[in-house]
């Protein structure tokens, strides 16, 4: 198979074995502008991509659509080469720049003991003694007021 030729005017991508056949080397078949001998370059083979979130694995991207639609989101879908990482790159750069990444530090913020009497956060933690009922020690633990000293 011949070389493909790009022309400039019209963006036709002519094959040279043709333009041999037809005597036309120097002119586009199409518009009839002059050619460029460059070779075109030539795309990479694009598929689509699909990028789901699953509740409980986290996010998964794939060639091929998953069939069972209650277990996952379709977040996008996209055309990218066939290469993963390549389609990942192209992902986090035109839709989701967070995707795939790990954290490095935790997103969520660290939950605040309040007393709910008076708001304070000076609690102190005091394992529950003897039960009367079953006569054994329990597992449990009062949370115990500094401020007011409400036990709950």
């Amino acid at each position: 198979m011949g070389r493909k030729i790009l022309c400039e005017a019209c963006g036709s991508v002519l094959n040279e074995e043709i333009l041999k056949q037809k005597n036309s080397l120097s002119t586009c078949l199409v518009c009839g502008a002059s050619l460029d001998m460059e070779e075109a370059e030539t795309a990479p083979e694009e598929v689509d991509w699909y990028y789901y979130s699953l509740p409980k694995a986290g996010y998964y991207i794939s060639d091929e659509p998953l069939d069972n639609k209650e277990f996952y989101h379709l977040e996008y879908k996209f055309k990218a080469p066939k290469d993963l990482e390549k389609a990942k790159e192209i992902l986090r750069k035109e839709y989701d720049p967070t995707a795939f990444a790990t954290p490095s530090v935790s997103t969520k913020p660290e939950p605040i003991v309040r007393c709910p009497r008076c708001g304070c956060t000076s609690v102190q933690l005091i394992p529950k003694k003897w039960s009367i009922l079953t006569g054994y020690r329990t597992n449990s633990v009062n949370r115990v007021c500094v401020n007011c000293k409400h036990k709950w």
